[in-house]
């Protein structure tokens, strides 16, 4: 793909459109799609002139370099990913693909700079996903990419950035009773994006909250927490205690202080 005068790209849209028609609840998904030599954006622009505005892919592939942004992200087709993912180079091509709970491999390798000035520093994007357990570290910009519901049993999430970088991101905890969820840095920030009232956990820690706690504890106030084991508390997470107003009982309570931490 690529090329906009090869009449085989003619041929594959059609292929994708035979796919997907007569869609029901549950969409058909293409087993493979690969996009190399800067043929992403190319792809999506013809993508256009088929019906369906979702393209569901079980293993996707690109190789887009330079700084294009590509077309517009409110009219553009996205691809939805159900299994595998690997992109390599430009990072706006995340911006037209969605996640789904079910992805067990992702690889970003070489993600450019799409900033000329070496002085402004862009936060870089760091999650890790298996089939049961989501880390996203450094910045939750990523989440955004994420299907609504998350069916991960086990989510971490060690941030240096806040709620600013969600937008208005919302995702739902389908697992009823999850096996750990942990939060540190200015991780707390996504307990005002998670839709779920109650939040079920064998395991939760909270550590090394940064920056200002007031408005996260607000929002964790409106949460009830049902921590069937163990819930572990690092120095500044130590505050989340005053957010177990809704909190019956925890059969163990571990805090954990480093005399030489700065916070």
């Amino acid at each position: 793909f690529g090329n906009r005068l090869n009449p085989k790209n003619e041929k594959f849209l059609k292929l994708i459109e035979r796919v997907h028609e007569r869609e029901t609840t549950a969409p058909r998904k293409i087993k493979k799609v690969t996009l190399t030599r800067n043929s992403f954006f190319d792809f999506l622009e013809e993508a256009r002139s088929i019906a369906q505005r979702k393209i569901h892919v079980e293993d996707l592939g690109i190789i887009q370099t330079g700084k294009d942004i590509g077309p517009e992200t409110e009219t553009s087709t996205r691809i939805v990913v159900s299994k595998r993912i690997s992109i390599r180079g430009n990072a706006c091509v995340l911006l037209f693909i969605e996640l789904g709970p079910e992805l067990n491999h992702l690889s970003i390798d070489g993600i450019q700079r799409q900033c000329r000035s070496p002085e402004i520093d862009i936060p870089r994007i760091n999650i890790q996903l298996t089939e049961s357990k989501i880390r996203v570290r450094e910045n939750l910009h990523v989440l955004q990419f994420l299907k609504k519901n998350i069916t991960a049993a086990e989510m971490d999430f060690f941030t240096t950035t806040g709620k600013k970088t969600l937008w208005s991101t919302r995702i739902t905890l389908a697992v009823g009773e999850m096996e750990s969820i942990c939060f540190g840095g200015k991780g707390l920030s996504v307990l005002s994006r998670i839709t779920n009232e109650k939040i079920n956990a064998r395991h939760m820690a909270v550590m090394d909250i940064l920056g200002g706690f007031e408005q996260e504890k607000e929002e964790a106030k409106k949460k009830e927490f049902v921590i069937r084991e163990r819930l572990h508390m690092r120095n500044t997470g130590i505050l989340f205690m005053e957010c177990l107003e809704n909190t019956v009982f925890i059969p163990v309570i571990e805090i954990e202080v480093d005399c030489f931490t700065k916070n």
